[in-house]
């Protein structure tokens, strides 16, 4: 009894903290509120409680219930609103789904639940598809409506049914006629006849019978469905990308917004995409520079698009592309990408992007224009050592200057908006030993290209050549085991292709 009472104290005592510090913690999101759209039939949506107030969600239903109305919409954000709902139509949206607002011939009134003007819109029956029957039925070959097949059918079978009955009434009369005084055959034909015209009542009582089941099986009339309708969704995507056209007309126009007119990827409302033609419209802008945004209005089909849908320019001659920031863009070339950009930092995805094509001259020589991340301080003003994000690059090699391995160190150049170096001032690249005493050797990231890698990739292709088949551009000729002050003099001072050994 003793332990029942502590057992009960304890009990006790735990539902009166619980209940003092509120039980057991649950979090719930706050409400961030929403516009009221009340449903009046007649009407249409209408805000309550006016035109700016938000309220949360349990409000919006108070509101509305208090005025004796059901809610149309709570919208949180604008693809939420009354006018986005998928079953309700503009009369221009409605005709190019080939539908119609009247019902059954007759005009419906306002839907409560679409915004003032906006209606469900119906299926054309004008331009009802017809689909041929394999078994003609009759002289019906061809259906139009499933009520009108069903009303073909049901009159078939009960001519049919008819026909049957009467044909059983008139083989039992015989039967009876023919029995003479044979009871066994006078009572079959008796069954017969009863059965027959059992059956034939029953034929012509089914209209009384489907009416008393329900009236509206004798319409034969299939409801009318309203139509759903498309809304497009846009967020932040590129104007460029949405219209299907590059460029801000200036220089020759507009060019399609593709791979090889610059563009960094396709769109498939760009001549020859999937849905060219098809490109969204857009207003409210001034001009097509990069950064500068518009309004999307509708897509290429002429749906709707939510309010406050917006694209962002993002044109930039060939070379280069266009980073923004929310105070605005720019376009930005190879050379223009350096530690502490305000657009963007430096960095291997970023200048890799900024490459320009390689391009042939003369014999067939190359014209090489890499741009290529590094985080060498000599490209940089005030630069105070290796660290940062580094410096976009371009490495340019004409591949007419270059008739031996060794041609790479100088011919190649590499430069930015601030300085041109020699290739062989980028003496190693990745991870690789600095060393600067013996036994003390670390990793150093000094970026994506260097000497050794160029003479590595050889891309003017010397090994082709007669003279230098089976030879490479560069070989291991130094350690860093042994002789590392030679090492640390190759990387510094002197580089070529046949001494760089890292």
């Amino acid at each position: 009894m003793r332990k029942m009472k502590r057992l009960f104290g304890i009990t006790l005592m735990t539902m009166m903290l619980m209940s003092l510090f509120g039980g057991v913690s649950q979090v719930y999101a706050a409400d961030p509120g929403c516009e009221c759209y009340c449903a009046i039939d007649g009407t249409g949506a209408t805000k309550f409680p006016d035109e700016s107030t938000r309220v949360t969600t349990e409000g919006c239903y108070e509101l509305c219930t208090k005025a004796g109305y059901s809610v149309a919409a709570c919208a949180a954000t604008p693809d939420q609103k009354p006018q986005y709902k998928v079953m309700c139509f503009e009369k221009e949206e409605c005709t190019n789904q080939e539908g119609v607002f009247e019902v059954n011939g007759a005009k419906q009134v306002q839907p409560g639940e679409c915004k003032q003007g906006m209606f469900y819109c119906y299926p054309d029956p004008a331009s009802a598809a017809t689909l041929p029957l394999q078994v003609k039925i009759g002289g019906y070959e061809v259906a139009t409506d499933l009520g009108e097949y069903v009303s073909v059918l049901y009159k078939w079978l009960l001519g049919a049914g008819t026909t049957i009955a009467i044909v059983f009434l008139m083989i039992a009369g015989l039967r009876w006629s023919i029995g003479g005084l044979s009871a066994e055959q006078v009572g079959k034909a008796k069954t017969t006849i009863l059965n027959a015209v059992m059956g034939l009542v029953l034929l012509m009582s089914t209209y009384l019978i489907l009416y008393t089941v329900n009236p509206y099986l004798l319409r034969l009339k299939v409801p009318a469905f309203p139509m759903v309708k498309t809304v497009s969704l846009v967020g932040g995507e590129s104007c460029g990308y949405l219209t299907g056209w590059w460029g801000d007309g200036s220089g020759g126009g507009h060019y399609p917004y593709t791979i090889k007119s610059g563009a960094p990827f396709d769109s498939p409302y760009a001549t020859g995409g999937s849905e060219a033609g098809l490109g969204f419209e857009l207003a409210n802008y001034t001009e097509e520079k990069c950064g500068s945004i518009a309004d999307v209005v509708k897509d290429g089909e002429g749906n709707a698009v939510t309010d406050d849908s917006t694209c962002t320019f993002d044109y930039c001659p060939t070379g280069e592309l266009c980073y923004t920031t929310p105070g605005g863009g720019e376009c930005l070339a190879c050379g223009e990408v350096i530690n502490g950009n305000p657009y963007i930092e430096p960095s291997t995805a970023v200048c890799s992007g900024l490459s320009l094509r390689t391009t042939f001259k003369g014999a067939g020589y190359k014209q090489i224009s890499q741009c290529f991340w590094t985080d060498r301080g000599k490209l940089q003003e005030g630069w105070t050592g290796p660290g940062g994000s580094g410096t976009c690059a371009m490495l340019t090699i004409d591949c007419s200057q270059i008739k031996t391995c060794e041609d790479y160190d100088t011919s190649a150049k590499v430069l930015n908006n601030y300085k041109t170096i020699s290739l062989e001032d980028i003496p190693f690249d990745g991870v690789a030993p600095v060393c600067v005493s013996a036994g003390q050797c670390v990793n150093a990231e000094m970026g994506d290209l260097s000497l050794k890698s160029v003479c590595n990739d050889d891309p003017c292709e010397l090994y082709k050549r007669e003279d230098m088949k089976g030879k490479g551009c560069w070989s291991v000729g130094l350690s860093t085991e042994a002789g590392f002050e030679h090492v640390i003099d190759a990387i510094i001072v002197g580089n070529d292709c046949n001494t760089v050994s890292l």
